[in-house]
């Protein structure tokens, strides 16, 4: 009878092991989840087909003029960091220690070819996220973007650097984003101080609103204004609202009359 006891104990006892050695390897893998791509990414494809301004789509086109300014201007600029972001997302992550993990991998962005290694430290219930690109034959350990959320990655922000050449703080983005309704927002601020965009700003979110659920608020600081541009994302309708006027479109992109509000 002992010596079975004994065998049973000794099953026991490697089954426990076995599983105690699974856990531990299955937590040395538990990264923190990278925020979503609408997190460091405006969206502008709404306003990025082919469509020519006519007469008779005057504010669309208004709109899409509008729109297309910050997204030249950030094409350019952020170019490197966004591709090393969104690819970043696809990455497995290896950890350092208990808190500590790192994304390596390389990007191609315009025939050149750059490595990034993204480092994430979770403190409690925040992670800070700093991206560290070098250019293959240029420039090595470059910081070109810092940024710290929730561990349930819901908000955050992000600090991004002009380039290698510029170090200076460039773009704040503050964001959120709600899972369940697949909404949330995504601010660009333009932290250069000195410039002429200095304090100029692209708020862009997506919500649950109607008829409109789409939003951008575009602030100028240089001439206090702002330019509000609401369209649905199914239908494609909305509205513009600058000189004091909401100008509006129907779901071809026609100038309509706008609807009372």
């Amino acid at each position: 009878m002992k010596r079975i006891i004994s065998k049973i104990l000794m099953v026991v006892l490697v089954v426990s092991g076995i599983t105690v050695s699974s856990c531990e390897k299955d937590k040395d893998n538990d990264a923190p989840a990278l925020p979503p791509e609408s997190a460091f990414v405006i969206d502008f494809s709404d306003f990025q087909n082919n469509q020519k301004s006519t007469l008779t789509k005057a504010n669309w086109a208004t709109a899409a003029v509008t729109v297309g300014v910050w997204n030249t201007v950030l094409a350019v600029t952020l170019a490197v960091p966004v591709a090393t972001y969104i690819q970043a997302i696809q990455q497995p992550a290896i950890r350092i220690d208990n808190d500590s993990w790192k994304w390596s991998f390389s990007v191609t962005v315009a025939s050149v070819v750059y490595t990034a290694v993204l480092y994430a430290d979770v403190a409690g219930t925040e992670v800070t996220w700093k991206m560290y690109v070098s250019q293959q034959g240029g420039f090595s350990d470059f910081l070109w973007f810092k940024g710290t959320c929730d561990i349930l990655r819901t908000h955050g922000t992000w600090t991004l650097y002009h380039s290698p050449l510029n170090n200076v703080e460039f773009i704040n983005i503050e964001w959120t984003h709600n899972y369940e309704n697949n909404t949330g927002d995504i601010k660009y601020s333009n932290v250069v101080a000195g410039t002429d965009g200095y304090g100029d700003y692209i708020h862009y979110g997506v919500t649950t609103d109607t008829p409109y659920n789409v939003f951008y608020d575009l602030y100028d600081k240089s001439e206090n204004k702002i330019v509000e541009i609401n369209y649905n994302s199914v239908t494609k309708a909305g509205s513009i609202y600058y000189n004091d006027l909401w100008h509006c479109w129907d779901s071809n992109l026609d100038d309509i009359t706008c609807p009372s509000r």
